[in-house]
């Protein structure tokens, strides 16, 4: 009787233990989350507007096909928000606090302790890409999210038995459908299938795949009918993504004709140079590759999660389909998540283990406090700044410090590896604290708030028809970013006819066609001044017209300049 009272109590112990641990988390990362969708600049690229318009005016566009997943993702939201900006910046704010809670998961169950987990998140918050971009509605930030989701299912299911593990594998069919539905770069999640061949035990069972393989399908067609039903709610298509019609279109778009394809692989030296050069990614890639090697101690499921990464960074090296630097994020949490494991509690701490782990630890964390007054005077007198330092000297430093430690110890426990989790708090607390200060000054704030400034300045005096028509000086963009390339860095209004609608449609919550928009020289807009309800034009091109001409018009026109001068809006009398 008193083994199964001891049984329970343990049993209680561990749950409520969990349960605590996750209050805890949670507690933690809502006011995190809060705060990052409050200070978040928004969509500033192309690829951003186009999925933000997409999900304000849901149309069936065949070249976006493989897009829908992270479009409808963003409409729910906008629909929640009852703003679009406001939605993509809470977007991005869930995919930060999302991918931290994801990657804390996947150390706590990789490396069984909690240090190396709350490590984890400060290793995520400390990445500059995904801050320099705060508040973009990327597809590849919802792929990232999602094979980090994966990830931790690929995991609990060797944790788990019957139903709860049938359960894990239609879960995960389920997201690796929505993750290839976000962007073709979700379709590695799908590597981690072959791992599932070991769910039974260190010996590969071909039963044990198929039979996973069978539970993953089946998730997969719940994606489907899931898709397939908000096809027919927001585009009143239910069999959009079905027609070959619509492959086709999708394929000529990304790829072109099959009969022009040429096989030569497009290795692009930006993306190694990307891994080498942002310093927060390259801690993360060198010590992935020093932990790549299977140690005996690492079952053949778990070696398979390792090869992930690599099989992706092959593949975009090895494709013909011009890699962009972007790509890499889907894997880089995964990265980090590795990494971090390599430190693993597998031996008990022993009196000795303690003082040296424990209060070697105590001693970097003081020589690290207390000389931080005398590293920031001594980078001062070389004229350089702390956070670039920081990436050149002392990442690398400590980045071969870890390899080594790895290499050298072969079994860590619970004591030893607060020695490693204070290096990596050393290497990324600096950074996080960038990442901090570009929320708070808002750096990125004004570039992308700019774009609408023409809206912003006259926004009374614009009225939405369907009749309405709108000329914008196809200088303009180039103008402002000549007059001021910092406020300016991203354009003002948009490049072509299509993207002056988006722009015109995010600003005013409407949906204009591309054809209401024309764009040319002041000569295009000075032949037919009559056909256009509002126009744009730059300001030094305005008063570079002859007086007479500008007098003659302003008869029949009333012209307007903004705040700055940079331009003029024009709108009949």
């Amino acid at each position: 009787m008193s083994r199964v009272l001891q049984t329970l109590s343990r049993w209680i112990n561990s749950r409520l233990s969990k349960a605590l641990e996750a209050l805890l988390v949670v507690g933690i990362l809502v006011p995190v989350y809060l705060w990052l969708s409050k200070l978040a600049a928004g969509a500033y690229q192309w690829d951003d507007l186009l999925y933000l318009h997409t999900a304000l005016n849901p149309e069936p566009l065949s070249y976006i096909l493989n897009r829908y997943a992270h479009i409808y993702w963003l409409r729910i939201l906008y629909l929640l928000d009852g703003d679009i900006f406001t939605a993509a910046r809470h977007y991005w704010a869930f995919i930060v606090v999302g991918t931290v809670a994801l990657t804390y998961t996947a150390v706590r169950l990789l490396s069984r302790t909690r240090l190396m987990a709350v490590v984890s998140g400060v290793v995520i918050l400390g990445q500059f890409w995904l801050f320099e971009i705060n508040g973009s509605p990327l597809a590849d930030f919802s792929v990232m999210w999602m094979i980090s989701a994966g990830v931790v299912i690929y995991l609990l299911l060797f944790r788990v038995q019957g139903w709860h593990r049938q359960g894990l594998l239609i879960l995960f069919g389920l997201i690796l459908y929505l993750a290839f539905r976000m962007k073709e770069t979700g379709a590695a999640l799908a590597f981690l299938v072959v791992g599932l061949g070991w769910l039974e035990g260190e010996k590969f069972q071909w039963h044990a795949l198929l039979r996973s393989v069978a539970w993953i399908a089946a998730g997969a067609l719940v994606g489907a009918a899931l898709m397939t039903a908000l096809d027919g709610v927001f585009l009143g298509d239910p069999w959009f993504a079905f027609r070959p019609s619509s492959f086709q279109k999708l394929a000529n778009f990304n790829y072109g004709d099959w009969e022009n394809w040429n096989f030569e692989r497009s290795i692009e030296s930006r993306m190694l140079r990307y891994l080498v050069a942002d310093i927060s990614a390259f801690s993360m890639f060198g010590l992935y590759f020093v932990g790549l090697r299977k140690p005996a101690s690492r079952s053949w499921a778990e070696q398979v999660l390792w090869m992930l990464p690599l099989a992706v960074i092959l593949f975009l090296f090895a494709s013909r389909f011009q890699p962009q630097i972007r790509y890499l994020y889907i894997v880089i949490p995964l990265m980090a998540v590795l990494a971090l494991a390599q430190y693993r509690a597998e031996a008990p701490a022993r009196p000795r283990d303690l003082l040296l782990g424990w209060g070697g630890a105590a001693a970097m964390l003081a020589v690290y406090g207390l000389g931080q007054p005398y590293l920031r005077a001594f980078v001062a007198r070389g004229n350089w700044e702390m956070v670039p330092f920081q990436g050149a000297v002392i990442v690398p430093l400590l980045t071969g410090v870890l390899a080594g430690g790895y290499a050298l110890i072969k079994t860590w426990n619970r004591a030893m590896i607060a020695v490693p989790a204070v290096i990596f708090l050393m290497m990324f607390l600096p950074f996080v604290q960038y990442n901090r200060h570009i929320l708070e000054t808002q750096k990125y704030n004004l570039p992308v708030a700019s774009r609408y400034y023409p809206y912003e300045v006259f926004r009374s005096e614009i009225e939405y028809s369907p009749e309405m028509k709108i000329f914008v000086d196809n200088r303009l963009s180039d103008y402002v970013y000549k007059r001021d390339t910092k406020r300016f860095s991203y354009g003002m209004l948009g490049r072509t006819e299509l993207s002056q609608s988006w722009v015109f449609n995010l600003y005013f919550s409407q949906n204009a066609r591309s054809d209401q928009f024309v764009m040319g020289t002041e000569a295009d807009y000075l032949a037919n001044p009559q056909d256009y309800d509002y126009a744009f034009i730059s300001y030094k091109t305005w008063f570079a017209l002859p007086d007479k001409t500008r007098i003659q018009l302003e008869n029949r026109i009333q012209v307007q300049a903004d705040p700055d001068e940079l331009f003029v809006f024009i709108t009949p009398k």
